[in-house]
C-alpha cells in the first residue's frame, strides 16, 4: 500500500529529530530509524494502529521510556501520515 507523509507530519518529524539531535545525536538517528520503520510497516499492515471515532488511527513507536505516536488515516489504496508526536508532547 502506498504511504504518503503529509507536510505537517514531516514538519513534526523534523522538529522532533532536530530537538533530539541537539541533545543526543545518536539517539536522534535511532529515533528516526524507529519512526520510519513503523511508517514502512504501516504500508504493509495499515490496520496496526488503534482506530478512533474520527477515522484516524494511531500507532505507538517504542523508543526509550516514552516513545512516539504516528497518527494516520487509511483508505483502500493509501496510508496518509497526518501527525507525529512524542508521547509526552502537549497535543
Amino acid at each position: 500500500m502506498n504511504v504518503r507523509i503529509s507536510r505537517r507530519s514531516r514538519r513534526d518529524f523534523d522538529a522532533l529529530i532536530d530537538w533530539l539531535a541537539e541533545r543526543a545525536p545518536d539517539a536522534s538517528r535511532r529515533a528516526a530509524h524507529n519512526i520510519f520503520a513503523v511508517v514502512d510497516l504501516l504500508g504493509d499492515f495499515p490496520d496496526l494502529g488503534i482506530g478512533d471515532p474520527n477515522g484516524w488511527r494511531e500507532k505507538h513507536v517504542q523508543f526509550g521510556r516514552d516513545g512516539f505516536v504516528i497518527r494516520y488515516r487509511r483508505t483502500e489504496r493509501q496510508v496518509t501520515i497526518l501527525r507525529i508526536f512524542h508521547t509526552r508532547q502537549d497535543r
